[in-house]
């Protein structure tokens, strides 16, 4: 099984990043095999296992949680064409080049899952691995003033951030 995560900036810059067979763990570590440098990814956020003809998301406790298809999840099977929401960043799974065609999602869709998230964790005052509470917006009514789009300031185009 073939098998990538396909990512776009929020410039639509497409990023494809191929999993290895086996287990592949996704978080903010520079010991992670997909590391991704931001705040509202944790740590160790969740990792994808990619057995023979299976493909499996786990949570790994993340403070932001991870979202199947829009759905927070602890885990989930993982079909051709489901997105997987880390932290502000979006990716579709791409199996065996299914789907052949990946678009970029519309922003303000993308936003409204990560929001709902980030309002659930202030108002709880969840605390994750790292410890700390998702910052809350500079704007009263908007809880994502501090929250670029997509791919925030992560630099998709630095190659040394995906190791798998």
């Amino acid at each position: 099984m073939d098998t990538s995560l396909v990512v776009f900036t929020k410039h639509g810059r497409r990023k494809d990043i191929k999993l290895k067979r086996g287990i592949s763990i996704i978080g903010r570590r520079n010991d992670c095999d997909i590391y991704i440098p931001h705040a509202y990814i944790s740590r160790k956020h969740c990792r994808i296992i990619q057995q023979e003809d299976k493909l499996v998301v786990q949570d790994l406790g993340s403070a932001n949680g991870t979202f199947l298809n829009n759905q927070r999840i602890m885990e989930g099977v993982l079909c051709a064409g489901d997105t997987i929401l880390v932290g502000t960043l979006k990716f579709t799974v791409q199996i065996d080049g299914k789907p052949e065609t990946i678009q970029p999602d519309e922003i303000n869709e993308h936003n409204q899952a990560v929001s709902a998230t980030t309002q659930r964790s202030q108002h709880n005052n969840v605390a994750g691995d790292s410890g700390t509470v998702v910052p809350q917006g500079t704007a009263a009514n908007d809880p994502l003033a501090d929250l670029e789009p997509l791919a925030g300031d992560i630099d998709l185009d630095d190659s040394s951030i995906y190791k798998v």
